[in-house]
């Protein structure tokens, strides 16, 4: 089992500990905001939702969506799901989910961890693992573990958000553009598999 490097060791420390960037404006605080529970369903139409309005020039600016778009998602969101939430806790579950990602993402690249084809959990070493996990604060860790449990659901839409939010013009993506790209990465995938006299194998 291969040990960890000060330096590999150092890049673990520092997953899940960057503090979100400040924009500027102080979110307003409910007593609902600290108790809202969100389901899965209600994350993703949150997400899907952000991301067809950031490709409506009409409702961004330069600086992400304007307010009445945000204002607009959650009523739609709260007629849908039956809540009553503000649109500052729509803006702070999207950027709670964002960071999520980043998390997800970092520990995706650290050396020897892997993903599950089968069901997208992440997969470890097991001195990788133990390195992730004694390194952080215990108010951190179950987020962790639950990536590593449960994997990150929202992968797809966050990615082609978080595309968006780097890139500009013809390299933006789009709804059309992300769904186009996974039937093409689909497609390869079975033009990969050849039949062999054992049935299906993977080429």
């Amino acid at each position: 089992m291969t040990k960890q490097t000060p330096s590999a060791k150092k890049k673990i420390a520092t997953i899940g500990s960057r503090k979100p960037r400040d924009s500027g404006k102080k979110a307003v605080e409910t007593t609902d905001q600290h108790r809202a529970s969100w389901a899965v369903y209600e994350e993703f139409d949150l997400l899907d939702m952000y991301a067809k309005a950031r490709n409506n020039p009409s409702l961004t600016a330069d600086k992400g969506m304007k307010s009445k778009a945000w204002r607009e998602l959650a009523d739609v969101l709260n007629s849908k799901h039956r809540r009553t939430l503000e649109k500052a806790q729509y803006k702070s579950k999207l950027d709670r989910i964002m960071r999520d990602y980043d998390s997800y993402n970092e520990i995706k690249g650290l050396s020897g961890v892997g993903v599950c084809i089968h069901t997208g959990k992440l997969t470890f070493p097991d001195d990788v693992w133990d390195a992730l996990i004694e390194s952080k604060p215990k108010k951190q860790r179950s987020k962790i573990i639950q990536l590593h449990d449960i994997g990150f659901e929202h992968e797809v839409l966050c990615s082609m958000i978080a595309g968006d939010l780097r890139a500009t013009g013809s390299e933006a993506n789009s709804i059309d553009t992300l769904l186009a790209r996974l039937r093409r990465e689909e497609d390869a995938s079975h033009a990969s598999l050849q039949l062999s006299s054992d049935g299906w194998a993977l080429c």
